[in-house]
């Protein structure tokens, strides 16, 4: 058999890559850090809760109506039978 140099193998050993080289920290002149701020405080809207209630209100009242109506409807159909 005809060998050749490129045919003989490495020697044995852990092939591992070559370790790595962090890379050089560049210095830059950045702004300092903003002061910290008080939480804001969310205030609600006033006028949109109170229409919110408003409406809450009205719609229970419908229903309390409704119930109302369905409820002596109920009763009169029960004492015609």
């Amino acid at each position: 058999m005809d060998f050749s140099l490129d045919s003989i193998p490495e020697p044995r050993g852990a092939l591992v890559p070559p370790p790595r080289v962090p890379p050089t920290a560049i210095a830059t002149a950045s702004p300092s850090p903003a002061p910290e701020r008080r939480p804001r405080v969310v205030r609600t809207n006033v006028h949109g809760r109170s229409a919110l209630l408003r409406a809450a209100a009205v719609a229970l009242d419908v229903a309390d109506v409704m119930a109302d109506a369905v409820r002596e409807w109920a009763t009169r159909r029960a004492h015609s039978h």
